[in-house]
């Protein structure tokens, strides 16, 4: 039987070791500015509230925000809309919360056994856009988005 592992996953360990909370937080970050971007250009300008993304102090959280009038188109009726979705990270782990400060997600690095760096969240290994989907599914598409 001969050895059906790539020669670069044989060192497993410096890939593991290269499969930071920091790096995975930093392309994080930029998935969610480009989801962002993405979705800006499905939003008319007026009659919605706005949606951005707001980097913290440092680099260790950013959040992104729903924030403004929301004009029903049917009955004219205005409400009031603000909702965030707050990303933080510390040296072991990526937090998710939800405005009222609940923690939605925690995910920390694994090498999976394909040799890729994923996030693990409650046992499941996903990929970054699977992690950013889940995290911000219901902000972007809800009631007061078209």
């Amino acid at each position: 039987m001969t050895n059906q592992i790539p020669a670069e996953l044989e060192d497993w360990v410096s890939l593991r070791a290269e499969c930071t909370v920091g790096k995975i937080f930093e392309r994080l970050k930029s998935g969610v500015e480009h989801d962002i971007g993405i979705r800006q250009t499905a939003i008319p300008a007026e009659g919605y509230p706005k949606l951005w993304v707001e980097r913290g102090v440092g680099s260790g959280s950013f959040k992104v925000i729903l924030d403004g009038a929301y004009k029903d188109p049917v009955t004219a009726k205005t409400t009031i809309v603000h909702s965030v979705v707050d990303f933080t990270f510390d040296q072991h782990k990526i937090l998710v919360h939800d405005e009222d400060r609940k923690i939605t997600y925690v995910a920390t690095a694994t090498l999976c056994d394909d040799g890729k760096c994923r996030l693990s969240v409650g046992g499941q290994e996903l990929e970054l856009w699977q992690f950013r989907k889940r995290a911000l599914e219901g902000l972007l598409f809800n009631e007061y988005l078209p």
